[in-house]
């Protein structure tokens, strides 16, 4: 009555062999919000298996909005290489009035590729302040920070300053 259960198998097959994975999950209705919970497990021929898990939880506050995901899983990238993934986001939304607000963002991820050992670390922090110009238009301006540190090629940093303006449409046909 509360939300709903889920539970799936998958099989997966590339150049390094099949990737069989099981998981089960929960998605509960929350006052204010939500919970959405993963686990699992999975396994590529002649590998000790990997634990996979996803977390998500988003709640409405009084003045805004706090959401919290966690993401822990192995995939396949473009070279065909499995890699495993653990990233982490925070999000934190304050409404300061009807027509404005301040969003804070704060991510960092790390991938393990398990052909040639190559990590790639990654984290970010972006804060902005947004307002509504009128119905349809709206300002953000903020400040971006990004950072990526891979064993194979090095550390990269940026930082940005930004000034969006968008339009919201209403299509009816």
């Amino acid at each position: 009555p509360n939300g709903s259960a889920s539970a799936n198998i998958s099989a997966k097959t590339n150049q390094d062999g099949t990737r069989l994975g099981f998981g089960v999950g929960r998605d509960l209705d929350l006052p204010n919000g939500s919970l959405s919970v993963n686990l699992g497990v999975t396994r590529l021929e002649d590998q000790d298996p990997e634990l996979t898990a996803s977390l998500n939880w988003p709640k409405e506050l009084p003045n805004g909005q706090l959401n919290a995901r966690m993401r822990h899983s192995v995939s396949t990238n473009s070279s065909d290489t499995d890699t495993l993934s653990t990233a982490l986001v925070l999000g934190y939304q304050h409404d300061l009035n009807r027509i404005s607000g301040l969003n804070f963002n704060l991510s960092y991820a790390v991938t393990d590729e398990t052909g040639p050992d190559n990590q790639t670390e990654q984290m970010g922090f972006s804060t902005s302040y947004r307002r509504a110009l009128t119905r349809d238009w709206d300002v953000n301006v903020g400040y971006a920070y990004r950072m990526r540190d891979e064993d194979t090629v090095g550390r990269a940093d940026s930082q940005s300053v930004f000034l969006t303006l968008s339009r919201s449409f209403e299509w009816r046909p």
